[in-house]
């Protein structure tokens, strides 16, 4: 009897490190899960057009409101996307192109397309953004139990909180957080920080349609308390469709519009 006493005290602590081995194991699977579905609402596997409309508020008035629309090419990498502007018809033709971190605008008034940052085009930049490359190549993710939140129906839900480290950057903390419906792993919020902590944007998801394969949202709400201004974007009109190759090269955007005509 002695010696299985014996026994059983020193297999209890290798228990005990297992099974909590194998539950970390199972919560970093669960969270990479969870980020892996979070890149399918996001990103479609092919080559896509969409037409989105964005209605910018600020101190809660419309400051203005435009049609788009998105031509985006899969890459190895995620997407490269082209924004032509339909509506109003001051803006008509203008163009924005991301490619990777890379944004330039086109002007048809100018000769060239010159190089711009996110900052210049607030919720434009941020939907490029949304289709630009996967969220796993660029966070690790972690679960970070369960929360209550408001959703954009303004409705009190209980949810998954998934917390993501920029990569290689040599940070502590979460740089992005997403709240995900605990069944279907929806995005129903995200919030951005900055290196300090301080909330950079807000973005609630909604109207979740079944679209080119993957239940996705068609309508955000963009909060950015820093600039106290509120962007919704709608999208309509999903597809899969080849765009010619060239309408993605920043010294060619001058012929894009008559290519796509």
């Amino acid at each position: 009897m002695r010696y299985v006493t014996k026994g059983v005290l020193v297999l209890c602590p290798a228990l005990f490190l297992l099974l909590a081995a194998l539950s970390f194991a199972e919560e970093k699977s669960s969270a990479g899960q969870m980020l892996a579905q979070l890149d399918r609402i996001r990103l479609p596997s092919h080559s896509f057009v969409v037409d989105l409309s964005i209605t910018d508020f600020r101190l809660g008035k419309k400051e203005r409101e435009g049609t788009f629309r998105l031509y985006s090419r899969r890459t190895p990498n995620g997407f490269d996307s082209l924004a032509v502007c339909l509506t109003p018809p001051s803006d008509r033709n203008k163009l924005l192109l991301s490619k990777g971190e890379r944004l330039w605008f086109y002007d048809p008034r100018s000769a060239r397309a010159v190089p711009v940052s996110p900052s210049q085009f607030r919720s434009h930049s941020f939907v490029l953004d949304l289709f630009g490359s996967p969220l796993s190549s660029s966070y690790s993710a972690e679960l970070a139990g369960e929360g209550t939140t408001t959703d954009l129906a303004r409705r009190e839900i209980t949810a998954t909180r998934l917390e993501l480290s920029s990569r290689g950057r040599g940070k502590t903390g979460a740089t992005m957080r997403y709240w995900v419906d605990k069944e279907s792993y929806r995005p129903l919020k995200s919030e951005m920080f900055s290196n300090s902590g301080k909330l950079l944007r807000t973005v609630y998801y909604g109207e979740f349609r079944n679209i080119l394969g993957e239940h996705r949202p068609t309508r955000l709400v963009v909060v950015n308390p820093v600039e106290s201004s509120v962007n919704e974007v709608k999208f309509t009109n999903f597809t899969y469709r080849d765009s010619p190759d060239p309408i993605f090269e920043e010294t060619l955007l001058p012929g894009a519009v008559t290519l796509l005509k």
